[in-house]
């Protein structure tokens, strides 16, 4: 990951599999540049998180102004998926 609300566009599938199992669904993208977009179960003070897709190689970014949400979340599936794997994280 180059930086933060950033994911890889080959672990898009895995990161929206596993927001959906923390409570988290998956709709349809909005627009031409709209790749996942996750809202809480709970919409208790959260708003949905959306990603998109920009001529920057294959990654996918959190929209603008918004990527705090999606950066915490990213990280959490990050560090849980090398705790998985054995790897040591480094926050």
């Amino acid at each position: 990951m180059t930086e933060a609300g950033t994911l890889a566009l080959t672990r898009l599938d895995d990161f929206a599999s596993w927001c959906e199992s923390n409570g988290w669904t998956r709709e349809p993208p909005k627009g031409i540049y709209e790749v996942l977009r996750l809202v809480p179960q709970s919409t208790v003070g959260l708003r949905p998180m959306v990603f998109y897709r920009r001529d920057r190689g294959g990654h996918v970014h959190a929209s603008y102004g918004t990527g705090t949400l999606e950066a915490r979340w990213v990280q959490k599936w990050l560090r849980q998926r090398a705790e998985r794997e054995g790897k040591e994280t480094t926050r």
